[in-house]
């Protein structure tokens, strides 16, 4: 019969150490000896002791760093992922996430299975961009830095962290149509100097709005009061290309409309404080019936000012595919 110990003892230095000791009884019918031999375990406890805080921190980071981390396979099976990558998506826990490949997740699913192939035969560290999906439908932009994992030759696994860089692209595209922008006022401002009436030349200035900034539809809304003093909104101009014309998806005329009626109110007073409206229509206004029924996938809303009076708005949208 053998026992197997492990204890700590002071050595004569006045030190502790650790020790393991074995103790091999040794007996026929009865016990006639033992065999002890002992060992000093006390750097293999130390080294032990110190993963197991190196694994403590790890396990920490992991799941207080406010980026995502990620194992997965080449099918798209998700293995690992941290309480960040978890939020991010907009699931309750990672057993949820994990019903989904990562394929899933992507709004391009092509674009992942691109990705991969080039990491497969680079067999090195990439960094790309996506575009992805949560939970409830709505998408953003993450930066992904993906490394492949190979054993004996054999791709088995990829390791990655990502991070939620959708407020990045926002301010790049907003960047992007402001000078978009600009070049069309450029372009307006030139028409309204060379015409007395300003009216007359409005269709003609909206439809230089519309090559430069490339979208379907442009209208201009003009601010009133009803008898209670409650803002309203009237059609004032508009203009369309030949997409929304063949579709017959002109936006009301001569019609006085309600901000709060068509649910707008979160919007007026966004505009009032200048500020500008501008995203996917399924980021920014999924419940606004009036969106949908124009079939307005995208829209950018300008306040309009004169002499700080809140005068009205432009807007412009680009329409939403079948």
């Amino acid at each position: 019969m053998k026992y197997d110990i492990e204890s700590e003892l002071y050595i004569k230095s006045g030190n502790l150490i650790q020790i393991s000791y074995s103790i091999d009884l040794l007996q026929n019918d009865e016990l006639y000896g033992a065999i002890v031999s002992f060992e000093d375990i006390t750097k293999r406890k130390l080294a032990e002791k110190k993963l197991a805080r190196s694994e403590k921190q790890y396990r920490s980071l992991q799941s207080n760093i406010p980026i995502g981390i990620f194992r997965s396979t080449y099918e798209g099976h998700l293995l690992s992922a941290n309480p960040a990558m978890v939020k991010m998506f907009g699931y309750d826990s990672i057993e949820e996430l994990k019903k989904h490949t990562v394929g899933d997740l992507y709004v391009n699913k092509e674009h992942r299975k691109q990705i991969l192939d080039k990491l497969k035969v680079e067999g090195r560290t990439h960094t790309y961009e996506a575009e992805m999906k949560r939970k409830d439908g709505s998408t953003f932009w993450i930066a992904v830095n993906s490394k492949p994992i190979f054993q004996n030759g054999v791709l088995i696994y990829f390791d990655g962290v990502l991070e939620d860089i959708t407020q990045r692209k926002i301010a790049e595209h907003n960047l992007a149509l402001r000078d978009k922008i600009l070049q069309s006022l450029s372009v307006s401002s030139n028409i309204f100097l060379t015409k007395k009436n300003w009216e007359e030349s409005i269709n003609g200035v909206l439809a230089k709005y519309g090559q430069v900034l490339d979208v379907d539809r442009i209208y201009i809304f003009e601010n009133q009061e009803d008898e209670h003093g409650e803002m309203l909104m009237k059609y004032a101009h508009s203009w369309q290309n030949q997409k929304a014309l063949e579709l017959n998806l002109s936006l009301p005329e001569s019609r006085i409309l309600n901000y709060k009626e068509l649910g707008l109110s979160k919007w007026l007073d966004k505009l009032l404080d200048r500020e500008l409206i501008f995203g996917n229509v399924k980021d920014i206004g999924a419940d606004l019936k009036i969106l949908h029924k124009f079939r307005i996938g995208s829209i950018m809303v300008v306040p309009i000012f004169v002499k700080d009076l809140f005068w009205g708005f432009i807007a412009f949208d680009v329409i939403a595919a079948e």
